[in-house]
């Protein structure tokens, strides 16, 4: 654990499959207005699902934020268009060929003592608990969550963005591992439990039993596209296989993204002595599919993106003008 007394930044970012390109927009821009790579912009990560790739490259592989648009380009195209099963739709073969291919045999540990903190959200033989997949190790005797850690990153990977109805479980060591997005779509709140509870024994252990509420500097929380509208699934073709899958589809897009978690952690944060938050999550028109595959639907969100960040009577340029200036005053 980093012992060192300083503010703190943390990063959150949602599930949401194809619409993870929305996320590695905000990334880009974030890095690009601030001036510093992700990795040096926060010291706590997490994500769940398409959130825990991006977590996983920009923290741990350190990957430039320049480069995630295009990687996420790629793998929709090359993950989505194979149907393998009729209830499991794609092809796992691809998926964790392509992630071996992205991350190599980078495994989940703390480099060096600036290493970010960084978790995946997963769940375990379809428990309801969430389990998390960790770069560190917590003090045996904090009550946190169920977990591992130095697992590879490309198997963290493959076990986050275990959808159901996308893809199989990850089995390993007998264990099924799945998309930990049912409940737990937004990783925010986890991630401030997890970090209230390592830096609260962090900083009693340094004050030598004192008292000591953790300083956190920022909190930056990334969505993957805002939907009011919830349409039933529509194509009355389809019977069966086909509709049984989109009808679940829809059911687990219903279930996790509401911005419930969202909502919690602005009265959290500032019934917390008001520490800085900030939600970057523009709205869609309209119910997207978590498999778009084509790139110029892709191509549609990033642009998407790129007006809600420049555009000036939202608010957002001036937000991330506000976490530039904390993230330089650190």
């Amino acid at each position: 654990m980093k012992t060192k007394r300083k503010p703190y930044g943390l990063l959150a970012i949602d599930g949401g499959g194809s619409r993870g390109i929305i996320a590695a927009r905000i990334l880009q821009q974030l890095e690009n207005v601030i001036g510093r790579p992700i990795w040096e912009i926060f010291d706590f990560g997490a994500g769940v699902s398409t959130g825990g790739l991006l977590v996983l490259s920009a923290l741990i592989k350190r990957t430039p934020s320049s480069q995630l648009v295009s990687i996420y380009r790629d793998l929709c195209e090359k993950i989505f268009p194979s149907r393998l099963t009729r209830f499991h739709e794609y092809s796992v073969k691809t998926l964790e060929r392509e992630l071996k291919q992205h991350f190599g045999e980078i495994r989940m540990s703390l480099v060096d003592s600036n290493s970010p903190h960084v978790f995946v959200v997963t769940k375990k033989n379809y428990e309801p608990e969430p389990y998390l997949l960790r770069n560190y190790d917590p003090p045996d005797n904090l009550n946190t969550f169920n977990g591992k850690s130095g697992w590879l990153c490309s198997e963290a990977a493959r076990a986050t963005t275990a959808a159901p109805t996308f893809f199989r479980p990850l089995e390993r060591d007998g264990n099924q591992y799945t998309d930990g997005a049912m409940g737990f779509d937004n990783p925010v709140l986890l991630l401030f439990q997890e970090v209230l509870l390592l830096l609260t024994e962090s900083n009693t252990e340094n004050d030598r039993g004192k008292q000591s509420f953790p300083k956190i500097d920022y909190i930056v929380s990334i969505g993957t596209g805002k939907m009011d509208d919830w349409p039933a699934p529509v194509g009355s073709a389809k019977t069966g296989v086909s509709r049984f899958i989109e009808t679940a589809q829809l059911g687990i897009e219903l279930i996790t993204n509401f911005e419930n978690s969202h909502y919690q952690m602005q009265m959290l944060a500032k019934a917390c002595g008001n520490i800085p938050y900030f939600r970057f999550n523009p709205k869609l028109a309209q119910r997207l599919p978590l498999d778009i595959r084509k790139r110029v639907e892709l191509n549609k969100l990033v642009d998407l993106t790129s007006d809600y960040l420049s555009n000036p009577t939202n608010g957002i340029p001036e937000q991330i003008e506000q976490l530039k200036a904390l993230i330089n005053s650190r």
